[in-house]
């Protein structure tokens, strides 16, 4: 164990978490942090880092990156982080339904950039996190939107890419929208990416057959895709 979240004020650490360059560790809690007016259930959330000892052996050091608001920047952090070359955190907030960007800046104080919000009479909705940078463009899976024959929807899988202009919004294209039967349904996980060129994911249920009595839907796939 290098850390322990009992002694502090952030709580129930999500998703797996990410390396910089220097050996930091970052993450993300699904609670603690402030207590927004949208945030009803737990605490809003928050983005943390542990920087390693100086000696072997030693204690860790946690501090907090940003606390969410549960205001335009969501609440509820979900999944996992992603960092590009430049140190730059990648993630997705539960509620809101944002896609987020903090920024490191000067005297140790992080900037926040919301990159997309969901909506749920969009195409797709409910970002999942666990987010892949790949050639400056983000992407990654929604659990609802797209095709509704699966109820809330089947789920999609998404990219978001840069603006031409600094300030502009990004622009999100649906690389794919899953169905009721054969490619799956409800992806739960993110993707990954290989030197061939095509994304990975899995999804939760869906594929061929069903999988028990109380899931008639099948039970799961493993699928590719050409971003």
């Amino acid at each position: 164990m290098i850390y322990d979240f009992s002694g502090s004020v952030l709580i129930i650490p999500i998703g797996s978490p990410v390396f910089d360059s220097q050996g930091n560790l970052y993450g993300a809690t699904f609670s603690g942090g402030i207590s927004g007016t949208n945030c009803t259930f737990y605490d809003c959330g928050s983005i943390f880092k542990l920087s390693p000892p100086t000696t072997q052996g030693g204690v860790w050091n946690e501090s907090t990156v940003y606390n969410f608001t549960g205001n335009a920047d969501g609440a509820y952090p979900i999944g996992s982080l992603a960092i590009d070359g430049s140190g730059s955190l990648y993630g997705a907030a539960s509620y809101g339904a944002t896609i987020f960007k903090l920024t490191p800046g000067t005297g140790g104080n992080w900037n926040i950039t919301v990159l997309y919000t969901f909506l749920p009479n969009n195409n797709s909705w409910r970002p999942n996190g666990a987010l892949l940078i790949n050639g400056g463009n983000v992407f990654g899976t929604t659990f609802y939107g797209g095709n509704f024959g699966c109820g809330l929807g089947c789920g999609t899988v998404y990219k978001l890419a840069p603006p031409a202009r600094s300030g502009d919004p990004w622009t999100q294209t649906v690389l794919h929208v899953f169905g009721v039967t054969g490619d799956g349904h409800n992806p739960n996980a993110g993707l990954i990416a290989r030197k061939d060129g095509l994304l990975y994911g899995t999804t939760d249920t869906g594929g061929i057959g069903s999988c028990s009595s109380s899931q008639t839907r099948g039970c799961g796939t493993v699928y590719s895709i050409i971003p």
